[in-house]
């Protein structure tokens, strides 16, 4: 078989190990930032590597790609997958990281970020960068819920300038 296909086994593998232990994966970038992973999410082509590229001089880029998130007793922590990242040069470790901040990404010619308060969006923009396939999405998706809840989540709008980027993230 080929790699991407023994990809797809273990990646519905590890689904069914998380939808069982309090885990979901998600499409994202994340990053190490004071002790904590810091992720990004966007569709594909929303600046994803690009912020975890900018951030990566300073700060241990952890995924360009994919993550695992699982809950452990009441906090939620971050684990690298086992998959081939978007960006090879990202290395990977069995390390767990607690979970930061969460962006979602909007590419502009300014730098904002606002908090989202609105919980179905919030949902709706998860849903985007959630990585299950239907058969395990009923298991999956009440983690997702839980996971809403319990944290806050903010929209980046960003250019293209990693001075400024750390400065606005108050890193």
């Amino acid at each position: 078989i080929s790699l991407i296909q023994f990809q797809l086994i273990i990646r519905n593998i590890l689904q069914e190990l998380l939808s069982k232990n309090q885990g979901f994966m998600l499409h994202t970038s994340g990053n190490l930032i004071n002790g904590k992973a810091y992720l990004f999410l966007a569709p594909s082509g929303g600046g994803k590597s690009t912020i975890m590229t900018m951030l990566s001089d300073k700060y241990k880029p952890i995924a360009s790609d994919t993550i695992i998130i699982k809950k452990e007793k009441k906090d939620y922590f971050i684990y690298q997958t086992p998959f081939l990242e978007k960006d090879s040069w990202v290395k990977k470790d069995k390390e767990k990281y607690p979970l930061g901040k969460i962006f979602f990404l909007k590419k502009a010619n300014f730098f904002k970020i606002e908090k989202i308060e609105n919980k179905k969006e919030i949902l709706n923009l998860i849903l985007k960068q959630f990585w299950v396939n239907e058969e395990k999405f009923k298991k999956n998706i009440k983690q997702v819920f839980k996971f809403i809840k319990k944290k806050d989540y903010y929209l980046l709008s960003f250019k293209k300038n990693k001075n400024e980027l750390k400065k606005i993230i108050k890193l």
